[in-house]
């Protein structure tokens, strides 16, 4: 993990009417037990189940860090971790839910390596709360871990599945993995207020179900009142009872979807109502319903939509409704976007994209096959042609072999040579290897 700043300490000292004040240091916390057990003496600086120093498990590192000033560290190492004491609606992580409401970086040793399993709670996983009234409002950073099995699904908790983050203040999310949760709303995560960003991200099989408190809505994500920037994740098989299976916003400053796939999701790949939207070189395919849905009430809301592929979502690739809109250099399976095809936009075209799956990177995606019109189809010199792909490949290439490097439509860059048959003038005689 990169070195950041907001974990590098230097102790200054004020004096003030006298006396010396020292801003509190950060505690690094090390998890090392698997039991789902309490922290013995909560805010006393040691981490421990029984008293005895290093016998910390996840819920007494997070107690600890709550009760201690500062920003602190909880590190997890590969493993399985349990959560099992149940008890939903407790606020202070001593029962049920990962209750979270001071400035932390939990950090796994990667999302493949982590996982934190809620199956056994009855509970979501964490919770995510400026109860305090903090001035600013925490911040919380979660790496190299896979949440699952959280369930938020009864009259008393059914928000966020997976994560529930509350009146917060920022929400950084990297190689995290939320897969197989459970909510009425917001079968991954909810964010109501703060800003949230996620990044290398995969939101996997979670569902938003009607159990009859609120609308079933957001499978993936739901957010309300945030701003929120998702880059280089990809979002597939999330379902929602009605509307958004994928990510859904209202009433949103902005909702950023940077080089990012939304693919196979059971509802609207994309919704949005009263949120400012932006989605930028993203692949959004075969999708249950629509593409994109977006609706302004006052009809001041924006979305801004390029370098962008939208094919075989089943009912429509797009519904815009009311709003400012605007598009450039886009591709669509259809004729629902509006796109402006003597503007080089195109519709009723097959983008040739390859099934969803490992094509390097941390995140399943869609690469463009050969012969692919997507590739080399927005200039490089366009504002919108991004540095690199949701894989982290460089961007642009000369993907079509003409001698000038362009920026391939959608979330990836594609990067298949010709592995024979180069010289032909026919393409039955190439193969794709990708480099």
């Amino acid at each position: 993990m990169a070195a950041r700043g907001f974990f590098t300490y230097v102790l200054l000292s004020t004096v003030i009417f006298g006396v010396s004040v020292i801003p509190a240091a950060a505690v690094d916390f090390v998890v090392t037990l698997t039991d789902d057990q309490v922290d013995s003496n909560p805010g006393n600086g040691v981490c421990s189940v029984d008293g005895t120093p290093g016998n910390c498990s996840l819920r007494a590192a997070i107690q600890e860090a709550n009760h201690l000033a500062g920003s602190d560290r909880i590190t997890i190492p590969a493993g399985i971790w349990y959560l099992d004491l149940t008890g939903e609606g407790e606020d202070s992580a001593a029962t049920g839910d990962l209750d979270i409401y001071d400035n932390l970086e939990i950090i796994g040793a990667g999302s493949a390596l982590v996982t934190i399993n809620g199956s056994l709670l009855g509970d979501r996983i964490f919770h995510l709360t400026n109860q305090n009234s903090m001035d600013p409002a925490p911040t919380v950073t979660i790496e190299g871990v896979t949440i699952t099995g959280g369930q938020a699904t009864t009259a008393l908790t059914f928000l966020g599945g997976g994560l529930f983050m509350e009146s917060y203040g920022t929400l950084n999310m990297t190689d995290v993995r939320v897969i197989g949760n459970q909510a009425n709303q917001g079968g991954g995560m909810e964010v109501i207020g703060g800003a949230g960003t996620i990044s290398d991200c995969s939101f996997l099989d979670n569902t938003a179900l009607d159990v009859g408190v609120t609308n079933a809505i957001g499978g993936g994500l739901y957010a309300s009142s945030a701003q929120i920037e998702i880059t280089a994740s990809t979002f597939s098989n999330n379902s929602s009872a009605v509307g958004s299976g994928g990510v859904y916003g209202h009433g949103c400053d902005q909702m950023r979807i940077i080089s990012s796939t939304l693919a196979w999701n059971v509802g609207i790949a994309i919704g949005s109502w009263n949120s400012n939207v932006e989605i930028v070189q993203s692949t959004i395919v075969t999708d249950s319903e629509t593409g994109i849905s977006f609706g302004s009430y006052d009809g001041a809301n924006t979305l801004s939509l390029a370098g962008t592929v939208l094919t075989g979502n089943a009912y429509q690739n797009c519904a815009i409704n009311s709003g400012i809109y605007t598009h450039s250099t886009n591709v669509e399976s259809g004729n629902s976007c509006g796109f402006d095809t003597s503007a080089g936009e195109l519709i009723d075209t097959d983008p040739k994209l390859g099934a969803l799956g490992d094509n390097g990177g941390p995140t399943e995606t869609c690469e463009p096959l050969p012969g692919s019109p997507l590739i080399d189809l927005m200039a490089g010199a366009d504002p919108n042609c991004l540095w690199e792909d949701q894989r982290g490949v460089r961007r642009p290439l000369d993907g079509n072999w003409d001698g000038v490097a362009d920026c391939d439509v959608g979330a990836v860059e594609s990067t298949l040579i010709f592995a024979d048959g180069f010289e032909s003038a026919t393409t039955d005689q190439w193969s794709g290897v990708s480099l």
